[in-house]
């Protein structure tokens, strides 16, 4: 199709079904054809097409794609960050997820607060919420131990190692990103030793390939992670220019671990009395006591891990929405004479009033997959169910599983979005998407391995704070029986990449950040830094024409 022709096709913007623009078009009528809405997907895809293979590239007759957006006010000096970042309305945006979000908590709470009156009711209150929960060692109260040297541990290592991982990115971006990428190759030579050391050749042997071939895929990677080094860099820069990143930082990483003891020991209770409910007067032959699960234990264990996912997401996205505020206030203000005196504090503040619904509605979308995938993957392990049929439920977990990662990948930009325009989530998603889409900032996204480098790091991270803990609890806390330490050595496992994951998140949300101010105002870094841009340009020639495409904006904005 020659140009004239697509152009001769197109529709004007506001004859145009509303189901395929951002705004909402006044002029367009619900009863739109369907044939309308086909033949504007139609336009949609040839027109990215061709501006893919560059038939429009450079052309000043280059017809806009077929879709609009209201373009959010720019972002003017001033010492506030709202009138900064002035949103578009100051309305509470999704304001009915909030109520969804703490109606999940108060019921977790009543259900805590309705378990311990029970337990307390009950002469194995204390016995069996220690013994489950791991809070004595012994069994009765005379051989109770305090274990807050166990529970220091447990909290300070993934803290520690998580503040750590920051000072090394800080000091050099691309050693911390070679150090964590190597951790591969490193770790299957150790199982290459452990392996000799068992007599087991085979297992040497696949070992060690193993490592070869990951010590290649880095070395074949070797030009993304020298750009990534480069992004890494800037988002690095930032935090020596606003020191309160660290803050935040560290600030998120002692809440979310507080919260995470506290659920825990919620959870413990819930399940301590559901334990003592299931297993009264049901022995198995051997006459010995077993957790016997009715459904209704299942429902509330399920309510449970719903609500802790739920919550841990809302925590994660409110401190992303902070650390945006602050990398987009560099951004757009570090060269000016004017600038929001607290960045962190105004991009908060948006976030727990104006926003906080679109981050519950986000959250309860991630946290909605994130729990289906753990629900498939627990029937997986049931012999029954994998016996009937394991292919299909293996399918069922990998999908669940993309579709998990996706929803992650377009929330950190949309939770970048919002905390600078304050927009709603949908909105913020179709914006973000369709802007990162034309300007080619996605190129840059794939080309990129930050994300995958600090997932790596966060699991060396998991696995040696769970190692320190085996051996604190082996040779330093020998009256801890094997089955303890097992749990201990789990928990530790898991509490360090929930941890970690949130520190490090001072760097995701950078990153994430950078790109959408990037492909927003690529004039600002050209201007204001412009040894970075040409690093990035460098690495990536064809962000010097894609950044600066013509985004169309809604009639009248």
């Amino acid at each position: 199709m020659s140009k004239k022709d697509l152009k001769d096709s197109k529709s004007p913007v506001s004859e145009r079904s509303p189901l395929l623009t951002f705004e909402s078009n006044s002029n367009a009528t619900p009863t739109s054809s369907l044939r309308d809405s086909v033949n504007t997907a139609l336009e949609t895809t040839i027109f990215f097409q061709t501006r893919h293979e560059g038939q429009f590239e450079d052309d000043p007759d280059d017809p806009p794609p077929p879709y609009s957006f209201e373009a959010p006010p720019p972002p003017v000096e001033s010492e506030s960050f709202s009138k900064s970042f002035e949103a578009i309305d100051n309305k509470y945006k999704d304001f009915p997820f909030v109520l969804l979000f703490f109606g999940f908590v108060a019921g977790f709470v009543f259900l805590a607060v309705k378990s311990l009156q029970n337990l307390m009711s009950r002469d194995s209150y204390y016995t069996r919420l220690f013994q489950l929960f791991g809070a004595g060692y012994g069994d009765d109260y005379g051989d109770y131990k305090p274990q807050h040297r166990l529970l220091l541990v447990f909290l300070v290592l993934p803290v520690i190692s998580s503040i750590g991982g920051l000072v090394c990115a800080y000091i050099t971006p691309y050693h911390f990103m070679m150090t964590a990428l190597l951790s591969i190759p490193i770790s299957c030579l150790s199982g290459a030793l452990i392996a000799l050391g068992h007599g087991s050749v085979p297992g040497m042997v696949f070992s060690v390939v193993t490592a070869l071939v990951a010590f290649l895929i880095v070395s074949k990677y070797s030009a993304r992670i020298k750009f990534s080094a480069v992004i890494l860099k800037i988002v690095i820069h930032v935090l020596t220019w606003h020191p309160g990143s660290w803050f935040v930082a560290l600030f998120g990483s002692l809440f979310t671990g507080f919260v995470f003891v506290i659920y825990a020991i919620m959870v413990a209770i819930v399940a301590a009395d559901r334990y003592e409910i299931d297993s009264k007067d049901r022995y198995n032959y051997d006459g010995e006591k077993k957790w016997l699960f009715s459904s209704d234990t299942g429902f509330i264990l399920a309510f449970c891990l719903f609500t802790c996912y739920y919550t841990f997401e809302v925590i994660r996205n409110v401190i992303h929405v902070t650390i945006s505020g602050i990398y987009g206030t560099w951004y757009y203000f570090s060269k000016s004479s004017k600038c929001p005196r607290y960045p962190a504090l105004g991009a908060f503040n948006r976030a727990v009033t104006h926003s906080f619904g679109s981050i519950c509605m986000g959250s309860l979308v991630s946290a909605a997959m994130r729990f289906t995938t753990k629900v498939l993957s627990f029937i997986r392990t049931n012999r029954e169910y994998r016996e009937a049929g394991s292919l299909v439920l293996d399918v069922l977990v990998y999908v669940a599983s993309f579709f998990y990662k996706m929803l992650q990948f377009f929330n950190n930009f949309s939770y970048s979005y919002i905390a600078l325009h304050g927009k709603d989530y949908v909105t913020s998603a179709y914006d973000t998407y369709h802007l990162l889409t034309v300007r080619g900032v996605m190129t840059v996204f794939s080309d990129c391995v930050i994300e995958v480098t600090l997932n790596f790091y966060v699991w060396v991270v998991s696995i040696l704070s769970s190692f320190i803990v085996y051996i604190f609890l082996k040779y330093i806390e020998q009256e801890v029986d094997a089955t303890r330490i097992t749990i201990f050595v789990l928990g530790e496992f898991f509490i360090s990449r929930l941890i970690c994951n949130v520190t490090l998140s001072t760097l995701t949300s950078g990153f994430f950040t950078l790109l959408v101010v990037l492909a927003e105002s690529p004039e600002i870094l050209e201007k204001s830094y412009p040894e970075y841009y040409e690093q990035l340009c460098s690495y990536q020639p064809k962000l010097r024409t894609s950044l600066h495409v013509a985004i169309p904006s809604s009639p009248g904005v």
